[in-house]
């Protein structure tokens, strides 16, 4: 994979929230925990003796609603698993990943809250065959659009000779470091181009194309190579068709769940430009900036890196002074989850203020963050689904009715989860409402652009 280059017009995040300096956990996850530990204590009998402790552990991961630490755990299944029929020379890397995913486990509610894209996950794929990638990590989970190929205007067809010539330049076996940034630039202003012929839409192709070219830097491995010569490939198929208003609809696929591939990537070698956004993402998990951020959640990344929001800063920072955390009594069991009982009962309030307001994208998104804080995984994913699809519905709602009054049942829903964990009863994820908030929300995409398209036959200018 190419080394991300941060292109001229990526602007940067605002300044980072306060942190507090306590770095004790806010929450934990103590069943997943102590399977990892079972896990790690059994591998002394060998590798198999491992996996069902941490079959175990996934399954209350997945069941809680931590897709992105499912998935981590799934890949070391599968590596320990074909460890253990291997020689034992190659057992060490997965007892080393094994140890620092239940290592991991222990520090996941430690402030800033971590998930398994630091720098310890990216060490782990270095060091063992199957790891996923920091991009697959932060789109486990969510249900991810298709990148759409409308049909281009007849006049674009010239632009394939502009294509093929700079790919001959980038494709030279003795090309040098200067000439491949220079055949970069030129074929990420060809990818923006052909982006703009498509109306700009946003779930087009070569918006993807042209953003992973601008992120790309000499030198280029194998695998970039090929990823440039499907971008010709595409073009080709792409210029068959006929552009008109039925076939740019009929190019539009259905959204496509990451957790359909989270076992492996053949499950997504069929959805052009899926590696594209895995790429993107995983520059995102590495180095977050708002231009990145914007154009994977349009396309459903919706989880961003974030800091402790204030308000839990806050209270975190009090009850630090009088040693919060540090005894059994100080903590609240609540399912799979427990939690300080300072960091809940801030939560609490937070959501009881919310919850007349949830229906607001805005007061969805502090849900969601706070809810991530906190380790509430069901709860912050579902409310991220509804900030990003009612902030879409309100600004491009979809020529098929049915968005607004899907979107009110998906708040129905998130309330109730909320009043579900006020009672001590940790909620169950909701996988099929992220789905369907997705679906409306590439729908609204789809209609922001092509609304014109569809209603007078004509192109978008």
């Amino acid at each position: 994979m190419v080394t991300p280059q941060t292109p001229s017009d990526i602007t940067t995040p605002g300044t980072p929230a306060r942190e507090p300096r306590d770095t004790s956990p806010l929450w934990r996850l103590p069943e997943v925990a102590d399977a990892l530990t079972e896990a790690s204590d059994a591998w002394s009998n060998g590798p198999a003796a491992a996996l069902g402790p941490l079959r175990r552990a996934n399954r209350l991961l997945q069941s809680s609603g931590h897709a992105d630490w499912a998935l981590h755990g799934e890949r070391l299944v599968q590596a320990i698993a074909e460890a253990a029929y291997g020689q034992s020379g190659s057992q060490d890397a997965q007892r080393n990943a094994l140890r620092r995913f239940e290592r991991d486990i222990w520090q996941a509610g430690a402030t800033p809250a971590t998930v398994p894209t630091s720098g310890d996950a990216d060490t782990a794929a270095e060091n063992w065959s199957g790891a996923p990638s920091p991009g697959e990590l932060r789109m486990a989970g969510w249900v991810i659009a298709q990148p759409r190929l409308h049909g281009l205007p007849a006049g674009t067809a010239p632009l394939r000779a502009d294509v093929e010539r700079v790919l001959l330049r980038l494709l030279r076996p003795d090309a040098d470091a200067t000439d491949t940034t220079a055949a970069l630039g030129q074929l990420a202003d060809l990818a923006a181009d052909l982006h703009r012929a498509g109306a700009s839409a946003p779930l087009d192709y070569w918006r993807l194309a042209a953003a992973w070219l601008r992120f790309a830097r000499a030198p280029l491995s194998l695998a970039d190579k090929r990823q440039i010569g499907r971008m010709n490939l595409a073009l080709r198929k792409q210029l068959t068709r006929s552009g008109g208003p039925q076939e740019a609809r009929a190019s539009s696929a259905g959204p496509v769940s990451s957790t359909a591939s989270a076992g492996g990537k053949g499950a997504s070698e069929g959805v052009p430009g899926h590696d594209l956004l895995e790429a993107l993402a995983t520059w995102h998990a590495q180095a977050p900036d708002s231009w990145l951020g914007t154009l994977l959640a349009d396309f459903g990344v919706l989880r961003r890196p974030g800091h402790l929001p204030e308000p839990l800063a806050d209270a975190i920072q009090a009850a630090q002074k009088q040693g919060a955390g540090s005894s059994s009594r100080d903590w609240l069991r609540i399912g799979p989850l427990a939690v300080r009982h300072d960091v809940c009962q801030t939560f609490l309030s937070l959501a009881d203020e919310a919850l007349p307001n949830l229906n607001d994208p805005a007061v969805a998104a502090k849900v969601a963050e706070y809810s991530a804080a906190i380790g509430l995984a069901p709860v912050a994913r579902l409310a991220a689904a509804v900030a990003a699809t009612g902030e879409r519905l309100a600004v491009s709602p979809p020529a098929e009715p049915g968005g607004p009054a899907a979107l009110a049942m998906t708040v129905k829903a998130l309330r109730g989860m909320l009043h579900q964990f006020a009672a001590d009863t940790y909620p169950d994820a909701r996988p099929d409402l992220i789905a369907e908030m997705a679906m409306w929300r590439e729908r609204a995409l789809d209609a922001s652009v092509f609304g014109q398209r569809l209603v007078t036959g004509r192109d978008v200018p």
